[in-house]
């Protein structure tokens, strides 16, 4: 028997280092899964499907055997952590006991946390390259946005329910597009997602403007079915506070801020639009607003061809991460302070992890130099050598 299981070892071994060649020193990687088993040997408990079979079950499909997906995990986030660094700095990293344990540590918590973001998980992207979804940062994100679908459930009576449908929904495309390479298509979903964070924020200090802008809700629904009173809506039209606007598809979607106080003051140009709310945006303090604003801009400059994407992915996943937390963290923000609540799934601080990993992938960002970017493919992905 003890044969049998050590050439089942054997052949195991074999596969993972077939299949993670080139991708992780695989010595490295097959260690640190034994001393993750180790040190948790209850893993397996979240590899087993709703009736109770563990999801590898020997076979060869890698996709569903617990042991890849463990490997995965210690790809990426090992990958997260040496992203720039030469092989020599990386070899001195891999032999550091304090830089193995949060390593283990942190595959730990992912694998904890895994049956949140399963779907994501068990999918090859359509478009072959990174399972960015194993990244620590994307990963974080995910989790977090799957606490938020329980918040917005407990809140089916709240006045700000269509924005936070907006959000949730926008940023759930958003997640699923870049684990699937698909950055191009990933940019109008993250534009639109910060859209409903910049409405949601106007109205969060125009509490007041809630009950126009839901009407203002009702009558475009209206008119798009064709079901609208058209003496009704050229009225309602009739009296906006800015006279110079004739598109009344504009005030229907932006109408609500004759409300606010002062807005018309700040806002001179296009008040109805989403550039009249940055606008009134911008004149408030804080950083805050500004990253909102400033990469609604950036993603508005890829949906309309003046950015026209990057050579290499990894650029697209670090600028789109970077901004998907923006709106992300609007979501759980405003969500879980109705519901008075505080991110810990299964004890775990999860949104404390976020920000680590947000701290971190701002810096690699802002280090996303086209030779940081051509050495990671080249050692990753020879194809671009």
């Amino acid at each position: 028997m003890e044969n049998e299981i050590e050439q089942l070892q054997k052949q195991g071994h074999k596969a993972l280092k077939t299949v993670f060649k080139g991708q992780i020193n695989v010595n490295f990687m097959i260690k640190m899964m034994y001393d993750i088993f180790k040190l948790f040997p209850e893993y397996d408990n979240y590899y087993r499907t709703l009736d109770g079979k563990l999801e590898s079950a020997i076979k060869l499909d890698l996709d569903n055997f617990a042991f890849y997906e463990v490997c995965l995990h210690i790809v990426y986030v090992h990958r997260s952590n040496v992203m720039y660094l030469n092989d020599e700095d990386r070899k001195k990293l891999e032999e550091d006991k304090e830089y193995r344990k949060n390593l283990i540590n942190k595959v730990i918590y992912q694998i904890k946390l895994r049956n949140r973001v399963q779907g994501l998980l068990i999918r090859r992207p359509l478009i072959l390259g990174d399972r960015f979804i194993y990244m620590p940062i994307l990963f974080d994100l995910a989790v977090i946005h799957s606490k938020c679908r329980e918040y917005i459930a407990a809140l089916k009576e709240s006045k700000y329910i269509p924005l936070y449908l907006s959000l949730f929904t926008e940023s759930l495309t958003t997640i699923s597009l870049m684990s699937d390479n698909l950055f191009a298509n990933a940019y109008p979903h993250a534009r639109a997602m910060l859209e409903a964070a910049i409405k949601l924020n106007v109205l969060k200090l125009n509490p007041n403007s809630i009950t126009m802008f839901s009407k203002c809700i009702e009558l475009d629904l209206q008119k798009s079915l064709g079901q609208e009173n058209k003496k009704d809506v050229r009225t309602f039209f009739e009296d906006r506070s800015n006279k110079t606007e004739r598109s009344l598809s504009n005030y229907l979607h932006f109408g609500w801020v004759d409300t606010i106080e002062g807005y018309h003051d700040i806002v001179k140009e296009r008040p109805y639009s989403i550039e009249g709310l940055i606008t009134y945006l911008d004149s408030r303090s804080g950083q805050h607003f500004s990253n909102l604003t400033g990469y609604y801009k950036l993603c508005h400059g890829y949906v309309h061809g003046s950015n026209l994407g990057h050579e290499y992915p990894l650029f697209n996943f670090l600028e789109l991460s970077v901004i998907l937390t923006n709106g992300i963290s609007e979501l759980y923000k405003f969500t879980s302070s109705e519901t008075n609540d505080v991110l810990l799934i299964d004890g775990i601080d999860v949104a404390d992890s976020c920000y680590k990993e947000f701290l971190k992938v701002i810096e690699q960002y802002r280090h996303a130099t086209e030779e940081n970017l051509k050495e990671y493919y080249k050692k990753y992905f020879p194809i671009y050598k």
